[in-house]
């Protein structure tokens, strides 16, 4: 089902067509069984988040063979069904190349959470991403509270229907060996809790 927001979003296109334009556009739009549609810009707080895991993924996996990439990367999904700019997307099965403006094979994916996005990140683009055989994490941040949420499978197994959810500053998001705590996430969004005063 396409969702509500896409009614007035261009023409039905094929695939190769909407590579074509985006190649040419001046701004994102991700694409949807036939129909593109601009992405709109984030808060302060969905940028902060955004450079917060870039560095702290690329901090975490620089002895690894394992590949870091921006919300410039777009995303397809299988059968070229549909295509999007996640804002994170972490590569270790094959290395994006140079040249190319899309990849189809990532191991993790971060969305983050913003009030105009929320229910289609959740829903929809979770559906879409889910079917991505190599991926193997879906980390979902919350930009207006300190929460995350991760969906996680093992190679053989299949998704499961709930996530795990994180909500304190000293939790650990469990990735793949990866120590990642949500006070280090959240520390430039104004959304941690005050320190309390030690004299006091």
């Amino acid at each position: 089902m396409i969702p509500s927001f896409l009614a007035q979003s261009f023409p039905v296109i094929d695939f190769d067509h909407y590579l074509w334009l985006e190649a040419r556009s001046e701004s994102k739009n991700e694409y949807f069984y036939g129909h593109m549609y601009g992405l709109a810009g984030g808060s302060d707080n969905h940028s902060a988040l955004a450079v917060a895991a870039t560095v702290i993924f690329s901090q975490l996996l620089k002895s690894k063979r394992c590949y870091v990439r921006n919300s410039e990367l777009l995303i397809e999904t299988p059968n070229s069904n549909a295509a999007f700019y996640p804002d994170l997307s972490i590569h270790c099965n094959q290395k994006p190349t140079g040249t190319s403006r899309s990849a189809k094979s990532p191991t993790l994916i971060v969305e983050i959470l913003s009030p105009s996005t929320r229910n289609y990140d959740l829903t929809t683009k979770r559906k879409e991403y889910f079917r991505i055989p190599s991926l193997r994490h879906y980390l979902l941040i919350d930009s207006e509270t300190v929460a995350a949420s991760l969906y996680s499978r093992e190679e053989s197994q299949i998704w499961p229907k709930e996530p795990l959810h994180f909500s304190s500053p000293s939790d650990s998001i469990p990735l793949t060996a990866l120590d990642i705590k949500l006070k280090d996430l959240y520390r430039e969004t104004g959304l941690l809790p005050a320190r309390k005063n030690s004299s006091s």
